[in-house]
């Protein structure tokens, strides 16, 4: 009884398993809404100084640095500019 209960594991070890179809084409992510928090015009500066636009930013826009500390709480209308280590724009989201 023992080795049939063994061959039986052994058998489904052995079992195929489904490999995903990928075809190598990666989605392209969905448009990011910034007009929530009065970011769409400012979209297009990313790669620039954020020196550059800080007189354009919104009221209580966050500029967050590479380890920078930020708040986790949640808010549409908050602009948050992202920038490295030299102040270059890399990304800009509302929250």
């Amino acid at each position: 009884m023992k080795r049939i209960l063994f061959a039986c594991i052994l058998v489904s070890a052995c079992d195929t398993t489904q490999v995903p179809d990928d075809t190598g084409v990666a989605e392209e992510a969905p448009a990011i809404d910034l007009s929530m928090c009065k970011m769409q015009d400012l979209s297009d500066r990313i790669g620039q100084p954020v020196a550059d636009i800080r007189s354009l930013l919104p009221e209580g826009t966050r500029v967050l640095a590479p380890n920078s500390v930020a708040t986790q709480d949640y808010r549409p209308t908050r602009a948050n500019v992202y920038v490295d280590d030299k102040g270059t724009i890399m990304r800009i989201a509302c929250g």
